[in-house]
C-alpha cells in the first residue's frame, strides 16, 4: 500500500514537472524573469503598447528637423505621458536598443548636438528616480544581460554618469548614451 502511495506521488511530481517544461519558456525557468525577445532574453515585461509609444517618440525626435521640434513638443509630451509610471527608464533604453531601427533612429538623434543633447538631459531626472528605487542594481545588470553588454565595462560607466548626476550635472549620462551607441 505504501508503495503504491509512492508511486502515484512520484507521477504526480513528474506530471507537474512535465507540464511547467512545457507550459512556461526556458528563459523564464531559468532566470525567472521574462522570455525571449528576437533571440535575446527579455528580462522586462514591456507591453506592446508601451513599445509602440516608444518607438513612435525616438522615430518623431529623430527623423524631425530641430528647427521644426518645438512645434511638436506638445505631441512628444502626450506620448512621454502615457509612458509615466508604466516603463522605467532601463525598459525604455531596453526597447530602443534592442530594436536595429530604434538604434538607427539614435544614431541620427545624436549627429544633432542639441536633440542628442535635449535627450540625454531628459535621462537625468529619471535615472536618478529609477537608481533611488529598490532592486536598481539587479535591473542595471539584467539590463546589460539582455542587449548583451559586457557588465565590466558597462557598469562602471553607468555608477560615474550617476556620480556626476547626482552633482547636479544634466548630461551626466552622455557617455552611457555614447557607449550603447558604439555597440
Amino acid at each position: 500500500m505504501k508503495i503504491r502511495l509512492i508511486y502515484w506521488v512520484m507521477g504526480i511530481v513528474l506530471l507537474l514537472l512535465f507540464v511547467i517544461y512545457l507550459v512556461f519558456p526556458q528563459d523564464l525557468i531559468q532566470d525567472g524573469m521574462g522570455s525571449a525577445y528576437k533571440g535575446k532574453r527579455a528580462y522586462f515585461s514591456i507591453r506592446e503598447e508601451e513599445k509602440v509609444v516608444i518607438r513612435e517618440l525616438v522615430t518623431i525626435m529623430a527623423h524631425t528637423q530641430t528647427a521644426v521640434l518645438p512645434f511638436k513638443k506638445g505631441k512628444l509630451e502626450a506620448l512621454g505621458a502615457k509612458l509615466k509610471g508604466k516603463v522605467s527608464t532601463l525598459e525604455f533604453l531596453a526597447v530602443i536598443f534592442s530594436e536595429p531601427r530604434l538604434v538607427q533612429d539614435m544614431k541620427l538623434l545624436q549627429k544633432s548636438p542639441l536633440k542628442y543633447k535635449k535627450f540625454v538631459e531628459g535621462l537625468h531626472s529619471k535615472m536618478l528616480r529609477d537608481y533611488e528605487t529598490e532592486g536598481f542594481s539587479i535591473r542595471v545588470h539584467h539590463f546589460a544581460k539582455h542587449l548583451g553588454l559586457n557588465s565590466k565595462e558597462f557598469i562602471p560607466i553607468l555608477n560615474d554618469c550617476l556620480e556626476i548626476a547626482n552633482q547636479g550635472n544634466k548630461g551626466a549620462f552622455r557617455p552611457m548614451m555614447d557607449y550603447l551607441l558604439k555597440l
